[in-house]
Parts: C-alpha cells; structure tokens; sequence
C-alpha cells in the first residue's frame, strides 16, 4: 500500500465510523454493542495506518530533502516535524522548542512551562473546540443531540472504557494542569509522550580529565551515562455533579476543565516530589538516589534562617551544580521562612546567593514524614529543576459513572491521564529532609 492508497483507505474508515456515531441505533440515543465493536476495530485499524503512514512520510521527506525539496513542497516555521501526538507529526510557528531526536528519527519537542502542547496542534476550529469540555461530557453522558455533538464525538474514540477527549480539548486541559503545577514552575520539563514509553541517556557521573605524558596511558574515568526511561502510569481524578448543573450552568465548561486540570496538577506535584516508584506510582525526587542531602538532626530540626539552603548550595557547588531555579517546600515551611526577623524585628533577607532564587510551596509536599522522633518533619528541594523530566501522553481519557450517583440525581466523571518523572542528572538537585514546625 502506496502513501496515496492509505491515506484513502484512512478517509473511508474515518467517513465509515463518523457515520455510524452519527447513527446510534442503541436506546437512549446509544451505539448498540455491535455499532461499538465496529466502531473500535475502525479506530485500531487507524491507528495501525497512521504508524505507516508516519514511515512512508519519512520516507517521502527524506527522499524530497535529498532532492532540495520539503515534503509535499509544504514550507513550515522551523522545518522540524515534532512528534507530540500518538497519530500524527506536527509543525509549530513557536519560538525556542527543544527537540531531541529518537532512535527512530522523530523528534520530540521538550516544552518549559511557557511553551504549550496546544501549539503544535493546527490552528483551525474543530467541533470539540466549539462545543468545548463540558459540552462534550454533556454528549457523552446523554449522546449527541446535534450534528456538531457528533462530530466532537467522532473526533475522540469512544470504547467501553471511556471516551477520548479531542486532542485539542485535551491539550487545553494538560496545558492548563502544568500552568497549576508548582514542579513545572520550578522549571521542571514537559517530554510529550507518543508511545507509552520513551528510553533516554541519564548522567552517573562526569568524566574526570587528567594530564598526560607524549605516548602514555589515558587515564580511565568512570562510566559518564547510563539509561533510564519514561514508562506512562495512570493518574485517576474523579469528580461528581448534579445532572442539572452539568446542563444548565453556563460556565460549566470552564469550571470543569479548572476542576480536572487543578487535579491532574496536584497529583503530578505528589509524584514528582514524593513519588514511590510502586504501585504504578512515578519515582519522585525523594526517593531517588543521588540527590545532594542536607540533614536537619537525627531528630530534625527547625529552620531559624537560611543555613539549611546555604548548605544545600554549597553541596550542589561542590557537585559542580551551580543552577538553582527554584526552593520548593510545603506551605508550613514557607510561612516559617516568611516570618523570618532579624534582630531589628524587620524581615530576614535572603543571602546574596538566594535573593533572586522563587521559593515556590506546594502540598505535595507533606508534612508527615519521619526523623528519628519526630512524626511531623517535612523536607525541601532546591536545585535545577530543569533536570526534571514529566513525561506526558497527550492522550486524555473520561470514563461516566452514570449509574454510581444516580439516586442523588447527579453523574460522576473520572479523567485518566498518563505520564511518568524522570531525573537525568541527580546530582544537579538537592533536598533538606528532617525540617520541624
């Protein structure tokens, strides 16, 4: 099959399962089990076309390059296609991506808080867009009423798991988690994720350099890189409302999609800094190995000024890390830090090395942890955040709980979102454990 043929083959399955969404012969305006099954095996047989179709559009580039051309003569911003969405490549107009180019030849664009995966979807309305997050919950509780409900519906894949949210919805929802997210504040980096794993270098160590002698010996040093991986996990936030808000609120759009992002941000934040690594749980920052450590007493201490942070900096000087982008800390400790006086009774000011650094504080940092007796501890971290990888599938799913809540006359939705932390240089980021109220 030529790239001419597949692509027909994807337009008449697209035509072929839209029609049948648009035509739900199920009651109360439901697909019938046998219209989903079609449905599903339509959307597999898609998906399996656009992993072919992603070769042989390489193939085309690479042939078209080697003849001084682009692709299909299509000229773009940048002349990088980015790999964001499981699908399809993309093309952005902004400025100071950073891609990183896999095995496979795609590249992978590496987003700082600022730049949004919005960005690389094309900018034209779609019907998910029209109707926006709350219509297409309302859809996929009650079904499609309209033809535009049903093309919002057939721009996901429905399955008897759930729904995919259009990708633009999607976006919006995850752009908006990472704006919430205290990690991404810090500098923390976004690695979109169109496979369920991706495989990166991780530093162990630096090369140590020597001089030598006119044909002698170099010395050996230890290994530099090792691997590590992103591996997406679920994170599950599930969340209740009564029928009549869901369809006459005006503003229900938007209370939903801050409802779902605020807690998609919140529990990433609770991964990337406390994360177990078990469970299906990402491994946060405390418990991975290699991190510079400062400890505040057997059995912990108080903060009384900032001591603690400048020896955390000097650990990560000592390291060879000088970057330090953020504090970040639980809202206990930042009132402590804020109450700081000195022995006039004015405000402590932080030491040159620190006064330009944000103090950032979140819950995802608790403040129960355990040092020695004490029951009540909590911990902080500094350093370059920007060592921080979240990976995250854009892929955002919704399954209904239509039956669950139904005699309270309300509906429950849970959001599924996938994604998983990797640190690739420790060493560049510190944490102060064993801190007391």
């Amino acid at each position: 099959m030529n790239l001419h043929q597949l692509r027909q083959r994807k337009a008449e399955l697209r035509s072929a399962t839209s029609a049948i969404i648009a035509a739900p012969g199920g009651a109360d305006g439901l697909l019938t089990d046998e219209q989903r099954t079609t449905v599903n095996e339509g959307f597999a047989e898609l998906d399996r076309l656009q992993a072919n179709e992603t070769i042989l559009e390489r193939q085309a580039r690479e042939d078209s390059e080697a003849r001084g051309r682009t692709l299909n003569d299509r000229e773009t911003e940048d002349g990088i296609e980015y790999r964001v969405f499981a699908h399809a490549t993309s093309h952005t107009s902004a400025e100071g991506i950073e891609g990183w180019r896999t095995p496979t030849g795609e590249v992978v664009p590496v987003l700082t808080r600022e730049q949004r995966i919005a960005d690389f979807l094309p900018n034209e309305r779609t019907a998910g867009s029209e109707i926006g997050l709350g219509g297409f919950m309302r859809a996929l509780l009650n079904g499609p009423k309209t033809d535009l409900e049903r093309r919002a519906l057939a721009e996901g894949s429905i399955s008897t798991g759930g729904a995919m949210v259009p990708a633009r919805l999607a976006a919006e929802v995850i752009d908006f988690a990472r704006i919430k997210n205290t990690a991404f504040a810090a500098g923390a980096l976004t690695v979109p994720m169109p496979a369920p794993q991706l495989l990166y270098a991780k530093s162990l160590s630096d090369p140590v350099p020597s001089w030598r002698a006119e044909n002698a010996l170099i010395a050996e040093s230890e290994p530099v890189f090792g691997s590590m991986s992103l591996t997406a996990k679920s994170l599950a936030v599930r969340f209740v409302i009564s029928r009549e808000l869901l369809e006459d609120a005006p503003n229900m759009d938007a209370g939903l999609r801050n409802a779902m992002a605020r807690g998609f941000a919140r529990g990433l934040d609770d991964a990337i800094f406390f994360g177990s690594g078990a469970n299906n749980q990402p491994l946060g920052l405390a418990n991975t190995p290699g991190l510079q450590v400062v400890n505040m007493g057997a059995n912990g201490g108080q903060l009384t000024g900032y001591s603690p942070f400048l020896d955390a900096a000097l650990a990560l000087q000592s390291a060879n890390e000088d970057a330090i982008t953020a504090i970040v800390l639980n809202p206990r400790s930042n009132r402590v830090i804020a109450g700081l006086v000195d022995s006039t009774g004015q405000p402590l000011q932080p030491p040159p090395l620190l006064k330009d650094v944000p103090i950032l504080a979140t819950n995802g940092v608790p403040v129960n942890q355990t040092q020695g007796t004490a029951t009540n501890a909590t911990s902080a971290f500094m350093g370059d955040f920007s060592q921080v990888l979240v990976g995250i599938r854009t892929e955002l799913q919704i399954t209904v709980l239509n039956e669950r809540f139904a005699e309270y006359g309300q509906v429950g939705f849970v959001g599924w979102l996938r994604a998983d932390v990797a640190v690739p240089r420790p060493a560049a980021l510190a944490k102060i454990v064993g801190i007391k109220p």
